[in-house]
């Protein structure tokens, strides 16, 4: 499972990547990618990382589409707990519907 959550992961940064120069969400991709992948200092850079302002919007604009609820994010150094369980059931619905794909 390990290595398959690396590879989704991998895959997003790749195609992040591609989208800052193509039209698409590549920051919201590339950081997707960064919460499920798991590596040392990941909680780091996801900290680093959540206080882009684009990447505030895109979460924001996605969870406006889902309950209306916007996410508040600290500058304390410290990410929000609200935030990141909320990025995490994001990585678990994404790897979940990977599965679901794969196996039909």
């Amino acid at each position: 499972m390990q290595i398959v959550k690396n590879l989704a992961g991998g895959i997003l940064i790749c195609l992040g990547m591609v989208m800052l120069i193509v039209p698409g969400q590549g920051l919201l991709t590339l950081f997707l990618g960064l919460v499920i992948m798991d590596f040392p200092g990941k909680n780091k850079v996801i900290r680093c990382l959540i206080r882009v302002k684009t990447i505030q919007n895109s979460l924001n604009w996605i969870r406006r589409k889902k309950d209306g609820r916007f996410l508040c994010f600290r500058f304390s150094g410290t990410a929000n707990p609200e935030t990141l369980s909320y990025l995490r059931k994001i990585a678990s619905i994404f790897l979940k519907k990977q599965e679901s794909g794969h196996q039909a």
